[in-house]
């Protein structure tokens, strides 16, 4: 009979059973460990056999480390042994679960609570607001996610909601909503119980209550138990480990501390809330390096692992086994290793990679895109998915008439707005080849989409989930035949598979019907909580999760990613707020803290030079908080503690290191050089257009790479229209009214001077081009309906001029006029000019006038527009070569009585009319010289570079090519 106990709490166990409390060290705590695991007397095979010891440890990684390690020291000390299990905190109550007990998968429980938050038989309360009526599928699944995540974390305090409500009550809250989660939860719970299933806390729940009632642990439960750095197991795994013991399983608790801080620990190794209140871990200050960037970061990592290399000849050598990267935030992980491997450093995330980021994935998701709202814009996002594109381009079975889809798509998609894909929407492509391409592939995506279309039968149908999934696989299995192995990857494929086998599994009382929409974003939010192993090579430099720090062999440690948002992190619960979860005694913000500062300790030990990088701001520019990890003080430093906070807060807010150059980040072969015209001569365009001289002008390199290699990059109109779009929809407003009054005249009749006559013709014209540019009106967005809005109001104000205009004797003599005409070079051949001129007005008495409309509210006339009065330099051609034209245009018209200007149909009201040249007309001749010296430099193949044309420059075709790294701005705001 035990004569003593040992305290643990609240609870007190026979001395006899008493877990054994050992400090394994912070700085080599695996080995210490494994040592005592292999101090036992070998079997009669002459093997240490620790098949039944379960070795708990925070992570599946630190458990595959701690084998590892095992495997080591039994080869050093020359033993063979069986090796012990493994496991989580999360599965400890698993080992001792009875076979009585069918506990539901994660989906199942999830779908069930779902179910129940649209049942009117759950009995919840519709005043407790738990959701708003009419609420689909997806808000419901978000709020049974965060129930059942709050339900763990109740359940794993030894709490019930009752206790929830009734302190939600004494904080002076509404106790409404928590109650309506226990009766919800409640409701889930029978749901189960009606196919034979029981939660996963249900489960555990009577697992861990058993055992405490004295029922013993089944025959395949271990005899031995271990916990290695388990520093934060929740109240209710206490009890079970307790209740464990008492039934006769040996538990040892190896704690990965000094043994001098084994009194800031429980007796069962969990760290208490104020363990390092005083005297807490923290890095030297000169240890800290606060970067501008996480791109920052990246470089700063490069520089401390050269300082690492052992020097050897001919260069520096890491060892990747001797030092890791500390990801305090890992979703710095993918841009950190995305940089370092552009530098020549090989990396391996241990988190893993997500599912959500493999081509695969992507595919999906614009599939679900594409059913939220089948248009041609997402028909465009199909046609350049990776898998989705090629399986289509292979869909149109090598017909050599036919062009790239995607190519066709974009010529059609740059004059286009989205509209949705229903009926010929092709039939309006101005290239007969495209409109051929486009037809043949809206019947490729047809037969490839199958139900996923919106013309097939399923399209339109609620359909159970499952049946979607299934469909989802199908369309997967289709697309991976079509395009071949190589191009969705099979382990990424494989976890598809593997995430769909719960929503196939489920009962069919909870595969609820829904759109194909809703059942592929709920398959999406599946998706993006799988990781798929990072394979790594051995010479890979290891990067590690924040918690996997003390478990990490190697003996040097570069920490990254040390913000407040990270560690200790925050958890906005809108359900279990932080001052609840305090009083509830269940996770928070001050037990996260004494967590993290544990973790701060383990890697001190382990590398008392460890370095620890802080960046600025986030990948999006935004500021980033400094962790309150980095604050505390150390007896070691000098000073008092004040003095020493205050050093630090200078240090961490201070001026950060920007190692990357200012401005964009491009390779050093990224602009491409115009041939020499002695070594290729590159031959020069038989027909310039007007336009084209002002590119010319501008800059002769991106002339040459626009107009003579014709790269160019079109691309898609989106939602509402852009500048361009825009003053073409006034363009061609004004030229219908324009067009009526030509018939007007024609007719023998006069022009109208009726502004409502004169505005509802403008309209006419402009609700015509937005229907070629929109399709049908329902199918408008409210920015577009904004923009209508917007010129029908300028029109107005365009209507009034042209009556004024109109009574002062001006007649519109041609719209839309084209010309194609020689243009003479002395010794050479002429050079064939190409134009369209908006509008030609006549006078009787003061002659013509060549206009040119423009939408843009920059405000320069025409003569500022072409020509620089005080530096002599021309910007534009434009209006000089319109008159240099009109006499072969007008029949002959006297030049003199020919002049130009802007039809300006701006924002400011007042502004808008006819704004006449006043001095280029007079410099017609020096504008004609220079429009020989540019066909004589473009035959000549002289495109000369200026500084500007350092890519990527504004409307560079080529500059997502030559673009090596992310762009983000000190300011905060990120470069596309």
């Amino acid at each position: 009979m035990a004569s003593e106990t040992a305290p643990s709490d609240d609870d007190r166990l026979p001395a006899a059973s008493a877990p054994a409390l050992i400090a394994v060290g912070a700085a080599r705590p695996l080995p210490e460990s494994a040592r005592r695991l292999l101090d036992r007397p070998l079997d009669e095979l002459g093997e240490v056999d620790l098949r039944d010891t379960v070795v708990v440890l925070p992570g599946r990684r630190a458990g595959r480390q701690f084998l590892l390690e095992l495997d080591e020291q039994a080869a050093s000390d020359g033993l063979r042994v069986v090796p012990p299990r493994t496991a989580t905190p999360s599965g400890l109550a698993a080992l001792f679960a009875s076979a009585d007990h069918r506990a539901a998968g994660a989906e199942t429980w999830l779908s069930a609570i779902a179910a129940c938050l649209q049942d009117p038989t759950a009995g919840l309360d519709g005043e407790a607001g738990l959701l708003p009526p009419g609420a689909g599928p997806l808000e419901r699944r978000s709020l049974a996610r965060r129930i059942v995540e709050a339900d763990r974390a109740i359940a794993a305090a030894d709490r019930g909601w009752s206790e929830v409500a009734d302190m939600v009550m004494e904080m002076g809250g509404d106790d409404a909503r928590h109650r309506a989660i226990e009766t919800l939860l409640g409701a889930a719970t029978r749901r189960l119980a009606s196919v034979g299933l029981q939660s996963p806390e249900q489960v555990a729940a009577a697992t861990i209550d058993a055992l405490a009632g004295g029922i013993d642990p089944p025959e395949s439960a271990p005899r031995r138990l271990v916990l290695l750095g388990v520093v934060d197991l929740p109240s209710r795994l206490q009890r079970l480990v307790r209740a464990v013991a008492s039934r006769g399983v040996e538990v040892e608790v190896h704690a990965i501390v000094e043994p001098a801080d084994l009194p800031r620990l429980d007796g069962l190794g969990t760290v208490t809330a104020t363990a390092w209140d005083v005297d807490p871990p923290v890095p030297a200050i000169d240890r800290i390096d606060l970067e501008e960037g996480v791109l920052d970061e990246a470089i700063a990592i490069d520089e401390r692992l050269g300082e690492l290399a052992e020097p050897i000849e001919g260069g520096g050598r890491l060892d990747p086994d001797s030092v890791a990267v500390v990801l305090a935030d890992e979703g710095h992980g993918p841009p950190l290793r995305r940089e370092l491997e552009a530098r020549g450093v090989e990396v391996h995330l241990a988190s893993g990679r997500p599912l959500s980021a493999t081509p695969v994935a992507r595919t999906i998701e614009r599939l679900r895109d594409w059913c939220a709202g089948p248009d041609t814009h997402r028909l465009g996002d199909l046609l350049g998915d990776d898998i989705l594109g090629e399986a289509v381009r292979l869909g149109l079975g090598g017909d050599s008439t036919l062009g790239d889809p995607e190519a066709s798509w974009l010529r059609w998609s740059s004059e286009r707005m989205p509209m949705p894909v229903e009926g010929r929407w092709w039939e309006d492509a101005r290239r007969d080849a495209d409109k051929a391409t486009l037809e043949a592939t809206d019947l490729a995506v047809r037969r490839l989409l199958g139900p996923f279309h919106p013309d097939a039968a399923e399209g339109g149908e609620r359909r159970p989930r499952s049946a979607w999934v299934t469909s989802l696989l199908d369309l997967v299995q289709r697309l991976d035949e079509a395009v071949g192995p190589d191009v969705i990857d099979a382990d990424a494929r494989s976890s598809v598979s593997d995430a769909a086998e719960a929503f196939l599994e489920l009962d069919a009382s909870l595969d609820e019907p829904m759109a194909a929409t809703d059942a592929i974003e709920i398959f999406v939010e599946a998706m993006s909580t799988v990781a798929l192993a990072d394979p790594g090579r051995a010479a890979a430099l290891e990067a590690i999760g924040w918690l996997e720090a003390p478990f990490d062999p190697a003996p040097r440690r570069i920490v990254v990613g040390m913000h407040d948002a990270a560690v200790p992190g925050r958890i906005d619960d809108p359900i279990l707020p932080d001052g609840l979860r305090a009083r509830l005694g269940l996770e928070h913000e001050a037990r996260r803290t004494a967590r993290d500062r544990w973790v701060l300790s383990t890697i001190l030990a382990r590398d008392p030079e460890a370095r620890f990088l802080l960046s600025r701001r986030d990948l999006a520019g935004e500021p980033l908080v400094p962790s309150r990890l980095l604050f505390g003080t150390s007896t070691g430093e000098a000073g008092s503690d004040a003095e020493a906070l205050a050093h630090r807060v200078r240090r961490v807010f201070g001026e950060a290191t920007r190692r990357r150059p200012d401005g964009p980040a491009v390779s050093s072969f990224g602009r491409i050089e115009p041939p020499s015209p002695e070594v290729a001569p590159v031959p020069a365009p038989d027909v310039l257009s007007v336009t084209a001289f002002r590119e010319f002008l501008a800059s002769p390199y991106r002339f040459w790479i626009r107009r003579i290699l014709r790269l160019d990059a079109p691309e898609p109109v989106g939602r509402e229209l852009d500048h361009r779009l825009f003053g073409n929809v006034v363009h061609d407003a004004i030229e219908a009214f324009g067009r009526e009054e030509m018939a007007r005249s024609e007719a023998g009749r006069g022009r109208t001077t009726d502004v409502d006559a004169v505005h509802g013709a403008m309209l006419d014209g402009m609700d015509a081009a937005l229907a070629r540019l929109a399709g049908a009106v329902e199918s408008r967005s409210a920015a577009l309906r904004l923009q209508r809005r917007i010129i029908e109001r300028r029109l107005r104000r365009v209507a009034e001029v042209e009556v004024e205009r109109a009574r002062d004797d001006w007649r519109i003599h041609a719209v839309e006029e084209t010309f194609t005409l020689p243009f003479e070079i002395p010794g050479q051949e002429p050079q064939t000019i190409t134009g369209r001129i908006d509008r030609i007005d006549r006078h009787p008495t003061r002659g013509w006038q060549l206009l040119d409309f423009k939408s843009s509210d920059k405000g320069e006339g025409p003569d500022a527009a072409h020509h620089m009065r005080y530096a002599g330099r021309w910007r534009d051609l434009q209006l000089p070569l319109y008159r240099w034209a009109a006499p072969s245009i007008l029949d002959g018209a006297d030049a003199d009585s020919i002049a130009t200007g802007y039809f300006t149909v701006c924002a400011d009201l007042d502004r808008i009319g006819v704004d006449p040249s006043k001095r280029i007309d007079d410099l017609h001749d020096e504008a004609m010289e220079v429009v020989r010296s540019i066909v004589e430099a473009i035959r000549d193949g002289r495109f000369g570079i200026d500084e500007e044309d350092v890519p990527p420059f504004e409307g560079d075709p080529i500059s997502l090519l030559m673009r090596t790294t992310a762009l983000v701005s000190v300011d905060g705001e990120a470069d596309a």
